[in-house]
This record gives C-alpha cells, structure tokens and sequence, in this order.
C-alpha cells in the first residue's frame, strides 16, 4: 500500500517521517536500523488555483435550479421567504460534484 512520506528538514539534515499505520504493519520501532533504497520518487502534486479548476468547467456539468419545497417545522428562513419568495430557488453553477437526490 503506498503512503505519501514528506521529506523535512532536521538541523543540517533531512528527514522522513514515518506514518504510525506502516511501523505496525513493518514491526519498526524507535531504534530500528533501515537500510533506504529508493524504489519510486514522486514529484510533489500540482496545486490548484479555483481560478484554474472554474476555467476547466464546461457548460453540460452545470445543474439546473432546484426547488427546496416548503417549510417542516418553525425554521427561521420562512419568515425571510415571506419576505423574498424567490430564496426559494437555489441556482447550483460552480460545482459539478453535488447530485441531485
């Protein structure tokens, strides 16, 4: 199973933490002598702007409005519906991952 380790800084040195779940299942403990042997280096993820994820966004993914039906019991935003009938309608167009149920 792999596990993502960081590399950090130790006095003039660099060290690796290693992940609590993995000295378990290796039977590592403080102390413990290991031999390093690179077996895959992975380059650091990519992180994105909202900018950059929003640009990618295509038309099709977009939802529709959704009507939220009316009041259940004395929720405080039906007296404000009194108010602005059309907070009622929720328009969703920036997130593709919610789903309608």
């Amino acid at each position: 199973m792999p596990m993502p380790v960081t590399v950090k800084k130790w006095g003039s040195s660099m060290a690796v933490l290693i992940p609590s779940q993995f000295a378990k299942l290796q039977n590592i403990g403080v102390g413990t002598v290991l031999d390093l042997q690179a077996v895959k280096v992975i380059k650091p993820r990519r992180r994105y702007k909202l900018a950059e994820l929003v640009a990618q966004y295509k038309p099709q993914h977009r939802q529709g409005e959704w009507h939220l039906g009316g009041a259940v019991g004395k929720e405080i935003w039906w007296q404000i519906l009194r108010l602005f009938p059309d907070a009622m309608t929720v328009s969703i167009t920036s997130c593709s991952c919610l789903s309608r149920h």
